[in-house]
């Protein structure tokens, strides 16, 4: 074997060892080796009868301590890397939490139909329709609740039907109702079946099965009635994330989120803001979403909004909408650049609280790399070597033109 082929092995194993700074086995090292490479530490073709033999001999790359089944192993690191070593250390004394993070992964977002549909009630649309039936002169819809308690002796509570408003609960009952928008305040509502007073030349009566018209009542820049106020509008834009102090030749604790292929991915700063940022979002949201959901027919591309996925809330921005039963929207999950297909029932309104912090996730690329490999196969390979796993990398170009890019040699890694 080469000296080319021999130094190319001793950094493997550099590297293996880098991202476990603590003793471990030798079994356990093969192990790593394999699994990293595709095949066995080659000792023989080295000129040794065994690998512990050969790990003794290149004392510059690693120590091993013991001999036989019990013999333990650990990195020799030199000045160059011992920074490196340090991060790795740190981030192995960690104390993992009880619950993992889940990243979107593109090719893990199915459509999810979970028969979750938003009703009012049979009982109640009845009642409702004896309600409106005596005011023929139409009703204030902020009076709704109140004269539906002194009639039926229940609470209105829209909120437990999954809707932000009284009036966008009446969007789904268009069989009962149809009204009259003179103000972003109020809105009078009329029985369906009948005809709305005559108005001055600056009302508007909607029907609310007219969806085109309604969309276009909800302007953004005077503030719907139907939409909070303390949300990011359409017109907003959340900047992308990129550290300022970052340079050529630096060294980075990230995270890969979605590979598209090598040259071609999405990684987030392990030291960053989103560790913080999914933490506070799950909070809120587990308690407050009722207050951001959005009605169908305010969806637009563009539109920066919260999504659930698996169980957990994310932020993300709608790049398309898709004529599917149930609806869906496509949504790009802008802290980790996964692009999936998700239920309109999925999706909330943003609070601006939640915008402060940029779009974590920042376009990477392999720097200078060639496979024989064709791309999807490289592409997988690329998946499965860090697959779970926390990486440092070392910045060898910065792209600043378009969108910032950078281009990075992965040196370690360790299992998140």
């Amino acid at each position: 074997m080469g000296s080319q082929q021999e130094s190319e092995v001793k950094n493997i194993i550099t590297g293996l060892l880098t991202s476990n700074p603590l003793r471990c086995t030798i079994q356990k090292l093969c192990k790593d080796f394999y699994e990293t490479v595709g095949y066995n530490v080659p000792f023989r073709k080295l000129g040794f009868t065994n690998v512990e033999d050969y790990l003794h001999s290149i004392p510059d790359t690693v120590q091993v301590f013991g001999h036989g089944p019990s013999a333990e192993v650990q990195g020799v690191f030199k000045p160059k890397s011992a920074h490196i070593n340090l991060m790795v250390v740190k981030q192995k004394n960690v104390p993992k939490t009880n619950r993992k993070q889940i990243v979107p992964k593109r090719k893990s977002l199915p459509r999810v139909d979970d028969g979750y549909r938003s009703r009012v009630p049979p009982g109640i649309q009845n009642n409702l329709r004896k309600l409106i039936l005596r005011f023929p002169d139409g009703i204030w819809c902020t009076k709704l609740p109140e004269v539906y308690k002194k009639m039926f002796n229940v609470d209105l509570n829209y909120q437990i039907f999954h809707y932000r408003s009284l009036i966008e609960m009446c969007t789904d009952l268009t069989e009962i109702f149809h009204y009259t928008q003179i103000s972003s305040d109020d809105y009078m509502l009329y029985d369906r079946n009948s005809v709305a007073p005559s108005l001055n030349q600056n009302d508007t009566v909607l029907q609310l099965s007219d969806k085109d018209n309604l969309a276009k009542a909800a302007d953004w820049s005077l503030g719907s009635a139907l939409i909070p106020s303390n949300i990011v509008p359409l017109s907003e834009e959340i900047p992308r994330y990129f550290p300022n102090t970052t340079t050529q030749g630096e060294y980075l604790e990230v995270t890969i989120g979605e590979i598209y292929d090598i040259n071609n991915f999405w990684v987030y700063l392990h030291d960053g803001q989103l560790k913080k940022l999914m933490t506070d979002l799950q909070e809120h949201f587990q308690s407050q979403r009722n207050r951001y959901v959005i009605s169908e027919l305010f969806l637009q591309k563009g539109l920066y909004c919260v999504v659930l996925y698996s169980d957990f809330y994310h932020r993300g921005v709608i790049m398309d909408l898709w004529d599917t039963e149930p609806p869906s929207v496509k949504v790009l999950f802008i802290d980790y650049g996964s692009i999936g297909e998700i239920p309109c029932h999925h999706i909330w309104y943003l609070p601006k609280e939640f915008s402060k912090v940029p779009c974590q996730a920042i376009k990477a690329s392999l720097y200078n790399i060639k496979s024989e490999l064709d791309k999807n196969q490289c592409t997988r390979k690329f998946e499965h070597l860090i697959s779970n796993k926390q990486l440092i990398a070392e910045v060898l170009k910065i792209d600043k033109k378009a969108c910032v890019r950078l281009y990075l040699k992965l040196l370690v890694t360790f299992e998140l």
